[in-house]
């Protein structure tokens, strides 16, 4: 009767089999949120690790007019389904990279505005040092 109306007070159900320590918690919560957390920052290293070779495809490619807009819209798909979980920094400057991968060679053709290649090709390489120096990288899974 005690579990009843605890439960009915906190709005939680308790399954059977269940124990309900003193605190009013459900034994063995804890081992459940360690291993979401534990698959979650699993899932974020594997995400930094399809982001990093992603974006060396993307360098292998970028002055190759035709294969780099196919390289982009990869790059743009994996993004879409996977930006959460890239660290913030990494989510835009791996978006950044292959946004400005897709007009690099028109301006390395166009020869005109120097600082503009340099910038775009600066823009293009932060993505690998951001995913590199990544957080999650850096504390492992």
């Amino acid at each position: 009767m005690a579990r009843k109306k605890r439960s009915q007070q906190s709005g939680a159900s308790i399954k059977a089999g269940n124990d309900v320590n003193i605190d009013g918690s459900v034994a063995g919560r804890d081992i459940n949120i360690t291993n979401i957390t534990n698959r979650t920052q699993e899932r974020r290293l594997e995400a930094h690790q399809q982001a990093h070779a992603l974006w060396r495809e993307l360098l292998a490619n970028v002055h190759n007019e035709d294969s780099i807009g196919e390289i982009v819209l990869k790059c743009q798909s994996w993004w879409e389904n996977n930006c959460l979980y890239l660290e913030p920094k990494a989510r835009e400057s791996f978006r950044r990279s292959f946004m400005c991968a897709l007009d690099h060679s028109h301006f390395v053709k166009n020869r005109t505005n120097p600082e503009l290649v340099k910038q775009n090709w600066a823009d293009i390489m932060a993505a690998g040092k951001a995913i590199q120096e990544s957080e999650i990288i850096e504390k492992g899974a």
